[in-house]
């Protein structure tokens, strides 16, 4: 009998997951299992909400998992359900319409949801998060050319949106309680940077302010603040945090932490207090790569690692997760912004780069040897497969709607294989790593592969790190064209 794998939760971690079963399994010359997806919305990306706000995607490029895909993976999808309570001992899932789901593994991949704030008035029309797509379709509907908005909170969430409210033709300004922007992405200097920079593009910025209430006055939006004068909006995005979806798990005796921001306790192959079951991406408190403590980083990377690691463990294969790095990217009015690691440890060693174009070491202000040092600390992280997967794919993202289906298909598969070469911790199942690209169409990925072939070599001849890269690994990327 076929093992029967439970996917809860059509996000990142959840379909990576799926990908991966499908590819082990094939790689193994083993028959398809069973795999069962529950998920309350249909699938999409939540990472490309911010384009379609622009209204650089239409509707159809947000979704990762059509019919069709769900349908080759020969998976039962369950969409448009939602997970009700977990008998971990009886292997059972009871939905929201009290069907019940049964499972000989299954993975916690809910996610999580925006989390607004606790203002009067924060429920009111005209008020928004910006978080699922049904939200990005609100947002969408009531900004116009010459809207007023006000975003509540500056961190990465509001920061993702930002250029797409700008390229709306909206003047924007941006509240945070916080006494600098980006408060837990970057330091005092880099925020102080960033708010010049968005203050230079007419970009409102009020940091240290406490919204008191937010009133309906003749159909637009009145914030009073603790301090300062009130500020009126024909739209207001609360930005102010997420909150990880577990309440369902309440009584099933999964362990779960007490502390914020919550999360499923796993170990370090990803499973919960009962071992049938897995948990990955925003809901999992996974370790953290550097410091090995038990984190919850509820970015893309992580749950796609997550996703890949769980995959891999359900297939029938053993594989450890050795952690995620916290890091964060984000473009704000074509200034680049980006935090790795532990850059909020006071004794921590921190080196700040920024990039507005083509600005190579030399040209840097700060200097040549310090730009180095922040490329050869970036490049431990092309060890993990974070960046070497974004440097290798984000072009072929950004062409994707321009791709037609047969070649959107070949790239899809090109992720998912070098997806499993990249759980398995090598690139040794890619050794012709020339012809992998190749036959995955190379040519719309021939600029950037040339950069970022130089850019390595480069750092490698001068990086203490690189006894720790995998064998063979410079021969590939120096064989690239």
């Amino acid at each position: 009998m076929p093992a029967r794998h439970l996917i809860i939760g059509g996000g990142t971690a959840g379909l990576n997951a799926i990908r991966t079963i499908r590819e082990e399994e094939r790689l193994a010359g083993a028959g398809p299992s069973e795999i069962t997806l529950v998920s309350a919305e249909r699938p999409y990306s939540r990472m490309v909400l911010p384009y379609y706000l622009w209204g650089t995607i239409s509707e159809s490029h947000v979704y990762t998992a059509p019919p069709a895909s769900l349908t080759a993976w020969k998976v039962k999808a369950l969409v448009g359900r939602k997970a009700k309570a977990l008998d971990p001992a009886a292997r059972t899932l009871t939905l929201d319409d009290d069907a019940k789901v049964e499972f000989d593994d299954c993975l916690i991949a809910t996610g999580s949801r925006a989390a607004k704030a606790p203002i009067p008035g924060a429920d009111g029309p005209g008020i928004h998060c910006f978080w699922t797509l049904d939200e990005a379709k609100d947002v969408v509907a009531g900004i116009a050319p010459g809207s007023r908005v006000v975003m509540v909170g500056a961190g990465f969430i509001a920061f993702t949106i930002l250029n797409a409210i700008l390229a709306r033709g909206a003047k924007l300004t941006i509240v945070e309680v916080a006494p600098r922007i980006l408060p837990r992405m970057v330091d005092d200097a880099c925020a102080g940077i960033v708010q010049t920079w968005l203050e230079d593009h007419d970009v409102a910025v009020r940091t240290g302010a406490t919204v008191t209430k937010i009133e309906q006055v003749g159909g637009r939006r009145k914030l009073s603040f603790k301090k300062g004068a009130p500020l009126t909006a024909d739209l207001v995005i609360m930005a102010t945090g997420i909150r990880t979806n577990l309440e369902w798990l309440q009584g099933s005796g999964i362990e779960m932490a007490s502390e914020a921001p919550g999360g499923v306790i796993v170990d370090d192959h990803l499973r919960s207090s009962a071992k049938s079951v897995y948990a990955a991406g925003d809901v999992a408190r996974g370790r953290n790569l550097i410091t090995g403590a038990a984190e919850v980083h509820a970015i893309e990377p992580t749950a796609q690692e997550h996703g890949r690691v769980v995959g891999a463990n359900m297939a029938g294969r053993d594989v450890a997760y050795r952690g995620s790095l916290l890091m964060n990217i984000v473009e704000v009015a074509h200034l680049d912004v980006a935090s790795f690691g532990q850059w909020e440890d006071p004794k921590a060693e921190v080196y700040t780069a920024l990039q507005t174009g083509a600005i190579d070491a030399q040209d840097n202000p700060l200097g040549a040897d310090k730009v180095m040092k922040f490329y050869e600390v970036t490049t431990q992280i092309v060890l993990t497969g974070h960046l070497i997967a974004n440097n290798l794919f984000s072009i072929a993202l950004k062409k994707w709607q321009g791709l037609s289906p047969a070649q959107q298909q070949k790239l899809q598969a090109a992720a998912d294989k070098f997806s499993v070469a990249i759980t398995n911790q090598a690139l040794k199942d890619e050794a012709e790593l020339v012809d992998f690209f190749k036959a995955q169409g190379l040519e719309i990925y021939k600029p950037d592969v040339a950069a970022f072939r130089k850019h390595v070599l480069e750092v490698y001849a001068k990086s203490k790190f690189a006894a720790d890269w995998p064998a063979g690994m410079l021969d590939k990327i120096n064989a690239l064209k």
